[in-house]
């Protein structure tokens, strides 16, 4: 809470003195005000503000052309892979019938040697020892003339449940009882396909080492192959079944597809379910799990994906599931091939970029020129007010914000050239008050010294009763030239009001009873001057003149939480509840209603309550009709020492 200034404003000839400068320290103000301004405001306009503007314009533009370059580049990137994918899949669908028929011929060679006699009558193996050797011979020359027949068949072999084994791996047929111990009997390959009769399971990445003891492989025993594998059951007898492998040389099955990596750094590969390749333009990775295998979308027939290899160049892997099959054809391309047309479209955004910036530049010191001119106008018009030429004004206003400003520049002009008038006509008016003041002063102490002759002369013809009234009256007039302050000890309110109700009960016929009731430790506290005044004077007027000026006014003092409460209490005629609404109403009000002469005591403390203390004081009503009225003051608890 701001405490109100307890210092009485004294006219003296020293005020007087410095009240007659003040207009000069006005122009003094808005000198010093007016060339700091300007100062500051024509330094950085006509040193710092054309450049700060033509750089901000020219960082805007970059950063605007950098990220649509940006954009852009990432744009046609994406299109040159989405056409690439499109161009990719529409070679895959035509690959898809070359290598599906390539499938389809292998497996119709397989049933075919499957389902031949001499094939099936060997399984049977009813004959004797000597007659199963000529029919192993026989089935041999039969694979020998399939293979000579198929230009993709590297080897034919066929392996029965107790070890026999036909082949044409070497140059001449072979047949050979009781081997067991080939590899192809320890193998996965053996295992699933003996679990799935007549089932066709395809194999890459193999050698005839995983097929055959090297006592009987041929010289081109690292050749990649590409097996089918199906097994046979005899149904009179089980123990003779067999597996039928043929193996097909790699390279004739990647000879089909090689088309598809016509450009350098491009390969090409197929892998099956499990994502291993059996089939390959580059032979490295035959037989071993593709590297992008798991970056596939298994619910999807075809799409492409981003891959970045360790130690290469980022590719993007284009993949198509073949039709009826566990195949799935991959292409891998890497992205430096679009870098010949990115490359074109780099110099287009460079050279777009570099005129676009020299457009820039251009037009942004046009536009700064143009939006300076009026601000120019507008410093030198600042100037000359700097220069004491008051009034000056701008004439051209753009519409615009620093039209806005131009305007409330010459606003402020003009209040300058009106506020040294109006300091100038109050400064006049302030010295005919102070003259009035002075001779205001003299009055109420001329009052008093008479007064005190007048209760002199009314001791002296023994009328006491005139000399206490004079004496009552005198007490009331000291305060007004004797206290300045606005403020003084609740001590000299209540005298006060003893006075007051002393010279009212002598109109009234001495009917009021007043008590006050204050503790001692609160008669220091400071209060506002006059304020019970107007509450008392409203008790007597308005609540004891229907009962002949009869009764009790009763002031009670207390404090609490920080808060002085003074209530004043009397047995009036109170009042009902509309009445009671209506004089709290008048009460709050900004300015008092003068046809309500019961309101305007009320609303004056009231309002210099709020104006000295603050909003939260002022003053709070109760009363009843026939039993009286509670008027409760509300201020801060001040000592004298604050």
């Amino acid at each position: 809470m701001k405490l109100p200034n307890r210092l009485a404003f004294r006219i003296t000839a020293t005020s007087v003195a410095c009240s007659r400068k003040w207009s000069e320290l006005v122009r003094a103000n808005i000198a010093k005000c007016t060339d700091t301004t300007i100062d500051g405001v024509r330094r950085r306009m006509r040193i710092k503000l054309k450049h700060q503007l033509n750089l901000m314009f020219m960082i805007i533009g970059c950063f605007i052309l950098t990220i649509s370059s940006i954009a852009v580049y990432y744009q046609i990137m994406s299109t040159l892979k989405e056409n690439s994918e499109r161009s990719t899949v529409s070679q895959f669908q035509h690959m898809e019938r070359t290598l599906l028929s390539f499938r389809q011929e292998v497996e119709r060679q397989s049933v075919d040697l499957l389902l031949n006699p001499l094939v099936r009558e060997f399984l049977r193996g009813q004959d004797s020892a000597v007659d199963r050797i000529f029919a192993g011979l026989e089935l041999a020359k039969l694979f020998k003339t399939a293979k000579l027949q198929s230009t993709w068949l590297e080897s034919i072999l066929l392996f029965t449940g107790d070890g026999d084994v036909v082949s044409e791996a070497q140059s001449s047929p072979l047949y050979q009882q009781g081997r067991g111990d080939m590899p192809f009997y320890r193998s996965s390959m053996h295992q699933a396909s003996t679990a799935q009769s007549f089932r066709m399971f395809w194999y890459g990445g193999r050698q005839l080492a995983d097929f055959v003891s090297p006592d009987v492989m041929t010289d081109d025993k690292h050749t990649p192959l590409i097996s089918t594998v199906r097994y046979i059951e005899i149904s009179q007898t089980p123990r003779r079944g067999g597996t039928l492998v043929l193996n097909i040389r790699e390279q004739a099955l990647a000879s089909l597809y090689e088309s598809l990596a016509a450009l350098p750094g491009e390969t090409a590969y197929i892998v099956d379910k499990e994502g291993t390749v059996i089939s390959s333009l580059d032979k490295t990775g035959l037989g071993k799990r593709g590297e992008v295998a798991h970056k596939l979308d298994p619910e999807r027939r075809f799409g492409s994906v981003s891959y970045t290899p360790e130690q290469a160049d980022a590719r993007q892997v284009v993949y198509y599931a073949l039709e009826g099959s566990d195949w799935v054809l991959i292409k891998e391309i890497p992205l430096k091939l679009f870098n010949g047309d990115l490359q074109k479209l780099q110099r287009i955004l460079v050279i777009a970029l570099i005129s676009s910036l020299a457009l820039m530049m251009l037009f942004s010191n046009y536009w700064t020129q143009l939006i300076l001119k009026p601000l120019r106008q507008l410093t030198d018009r600042m100037q000359e007010l700097e220069h004491g030429q008051l009034g000056v004004r701008v004439e051209r206003l753009p519409r615009n914000e620093i039209g806005l400003l131009s305007r409330q520049f010459n606003r402020m002009s003009q209040s300058i050239v009106d506020l040294i008038h109006r300091s100038e006509a109050i400064e006049a008016k302030k010295r005919n008050h102070e003259i009035k003041a002075l001779q205001a002063q003299i009055t109420p102490h001329f009052l008093y010294n008479t007064l005190n002759v007048i209760k002199w002369m009314a001791v002296a013809r023994k009328a006491d009763d005139i000399a206490d009234s004079v004496v009552a009256l005198g007490n009331m007039l000291i305060p007004f030239y004797k206290y300045t302050s606005p403020l003084w000890s609740l001590e000299d309110e209540i005298a006060y009001i003893h006075n007051y109700v002393k010279l009212m009960n002598r109109r009234y016929g001495e009917g009021i009873h007043f008590t006050c009731r204050t503790p001692n430790h609160l008669l220091h506290a400071q209060v506002l001057k006059f304020m019970l005044q107007p509450i008392v004077e409203n008790a007597f007027q308005h609540g004891f003149e229907l009962k002949q000026f009869q009764g009790r006014i009763e002031i009670d003092v207390t404090e609490e939480e920080g808060w002085l409460l003074v209530a004043v209490k009397d047995d009036g005629i109170g009042m009902d509840e509309e009445q009671l609404k209506r004089t709290e109403r008048h009460m709050n009000r900004e300015y008092a209603d003068e046809d309500r002469q019961e309101s305007i005591g009320l609303n004056n403390t009231h309002a210099r309550l709020k104006l000295h203390f603050g909003s939260e004081y002022g003053i709070q009503l109760s009363s009843r009709q026939g039993q009286g009225t509670i008027i409760l003051l509300c201020l801060p608890m001040l000592k004298q020492e604050s």
